[in-house]
């Protein structure tokens, strides 16, 4: 019995001892597994146990300080934790302070030999929307990679030369050059944003390449179907009635899209937009959403035309089921193509995107809305030009609570001013 009762009462004495090693030993766990979020929080709620002796407390710091420079490339936090476990009252002589004094010393010292580095780094920082100072950047960057491959927050050089890619829209090279960075540095998103930063980059590269795709097939079915239609010498063949028919085909486009336009406006829905009636295409001139119809109109034109031109010219060839079904495929890419370079001028940029709740097809049954960018600038720096403004559809309380704020200040200011 004396036995099993000095066994606990020794194991309840050293369990600070072994409580830190197996916060350590947890957090390596979860940094194996990759999920260093769980390895930070680990590491932090472990720093709370008041119980802690001051050695396994600097152990724990030291993996923590480990963390942020080795993993996240914040070498600032790494030292603010290193400095911690030297106020700590350890042994001065144990190994824990010793190398973390040498480790110190050893940051330090970066930040002076990697001087000239670090003030690139600083001057990067700073966010440019002029392209030629994004390439003047870039080249400078590259001239670092390159010449000290050995700097220690090489990933960050990484990280801004991505940034300043996507200012000069080759979004393939930023994406490259952020997973650069993330590869070096796999827990930088707790300092930069950098998974963001790769969703961008590889949305706007796949976005791009669609565009330009849209782009050559559009130009290679125009070049081809000139090319045919000259072979077959319509001045020869051509009558009133092709171009009467052309002239139909303009009309019937034209109703296409207005029936379009019907079918889609009777389905919007107010309830989560903040807009009277927002609208994706209206053909009432004027009104939200006309702009868009009108420019979807006028991107359709010159598709019609080019199908035309290319229907007119197989037609001359035989058999004629096999040019019609050819017809076909062209209109479709041609349609198909026009279509896309539309969606990704006109409604990929100004659009706001709303998937369909509650239904398996939440895309393809989403809708998209125009904003109205003057809406928004003129409710916070004039509200006296909404005296009405409707908040019951605004679901976002603070906000409603912060309007309702600026209007009861507006009353009482237009009060005292009449006094």
């Amino acid at each position: 019995m004396k036995k099993y009762a000095l066994l606990f009462v020794l194991l309840t004495c050293n369990t600070p001892l072994f409580y830190g090693n197996a916060i350590i030993k947890e957090a390596e766990a979860a940094i194996m597994q990759k999920d260093y979020s769980r390895a930070r929080t680990i590491l932090i709620e472990g720093l709370r146990d008041t119980d802690l002796t001051p050695l396994k407390r600097a152990e724990i710091l030291g993996k923590l300080a480990w963390f942020y420079e080795e993993l996240a490339g914040n070498s600032e936090e790494a030292l603010r934790y290193y400095r911690r476990i030297v106020e700590l009252q350890c042994d001065p002589d144990s190994e824990v302070v010793r190398q973390t004094i040498r480790t110190i010393q050893r940051l330090e010292q970066d930040k002076i030999d990697f001087h000239t580095e670090n003030s690139l780094i600083t001057v990067v920082r700073m966010e440019t929307s002029n392209k030629n100072e994004a390439a003047f950047r870039i080249s400078q960057l590259k001239r670092l990679i390159r010449n000290t491959p050995g700097f220690p927050d090489i990933a960050l050089a990484y990280y801004y030369l991505g940034i300043h890619y996507m200012v000069l829209e080759k979004y393939s090279a930023a994406y490259d050059s952020f997973k650069k960075a993330f590869t070096i540095k796999p827990a930088l998103d707790f300092v930069l944003p950098i998974n963001n930063k790769m969703e961008l980059s590889l949305e706007k590269h796949l976005s791009s390449l669609a565009r330009n795709l849209s782009y050559w097939c559009l130009a290679l079915i125009t070049i081809l179907s000139i090319s045919l239609f000259i072979g077959t010498k319509p001045w020869q063949w051509i009558r009133v009635w092709h171009l009467v028919m052309l002239l139909c085909s303009f009309v019937v486009c034209a109703g296409m899209l207005l029936i379009i336009n019907w079918l889609m406006g009777s389905s919007l829905s107010s309830t989560s937009v903040t807009f009277e009636q927002p609208a994706f295409f209206n053909n009432t001139p004027g009104g939200p959403g006309s702009q868009p119809f009108f420019l979807f109109f006028l991107y359709l034109l010159p598709g019609f035309f080019i199908v035309f031109i290319f229907t007119a010219a197989v037609s001359r060839f035989s058999p004629a089921i096999s040019m019609r079904c050819i017809s076909g495929l062209a209109a479709f890419l041609v349609l198909t193509a026009v279509s896309t370079i539309f969606y990704f001028d006109v409604c990929m940029k100004p659009g706001i995107f709303e998937p369909a709740q509650e239904s398996y097809f939440s895309y393809t049954g989403g809708k998209i809305y125009f904003r109205q960018p003057d809406i928004e600038p003129y409710i916070l720096t004039n509200p006296r030009l909404y005296q009405d403004l409707t908040l019951d559809n605004l679901d976002e309380h603070i906000y409603s609570t912060w309007i309702n704020k600026q209007y009861r200040i507006i009353k009482q200011t237009d009060g005292r001013e009449e006094q």
